[in-house]
């Protein structure tokens, strides 16, 4: 029953946001499990991230991400885009099946591709 985009101005929310620009602002990988992408104010949050720095990589752990684009216009209308260019890497499983060299793995690659 709250407006995510308005309670993010106010209390821990506004300083948890504040907290999500800051580590943005910081990284240039991100390791994504269990986000649903449905939360808009952080979709475009996260669009823009990536719009910013064509080195700015999001790591997605998801075995279907094709729902993900089904249920996110802003992943819908840019998948493609994020993929074919190397922004969003796909490791095809949850966190608990994934291992540390899966996320290394793509890490590394998102790091030396932009080199």
């Amino acid at each position: 029953g709250v407006n995510k985009a308005i309670a993010y101005q106010r209390g821990i929310y506004a300083d948890a946001h504040f907290r999500f620009h800051e580590v943005l602002r910081q990284c240039t990988v991100m390791v994504m499990s269990g986000y649903g992408w449905s939360d808009t104010a952080i979709n475009w949050r996260l669009d823009t991230w990536l719009n910013q720095n064509k080195r700015n990589t999001i790591i997605l752990l998801h075995p279907h991400p094709d729902e993900i684009v089904q249920r996110s216009v802003i992943v819908g209308s840019a998948y493609d885009y994020w993929t074919q260019g190397g922004q969003l890497r796909v490791v095809p499983k949850w966190l608990c099946e994934t291992s540390m060299r899966d996320i290394e793995g793509e890490v590394h690659s998102a790091t030396a591709s932009r080199t």
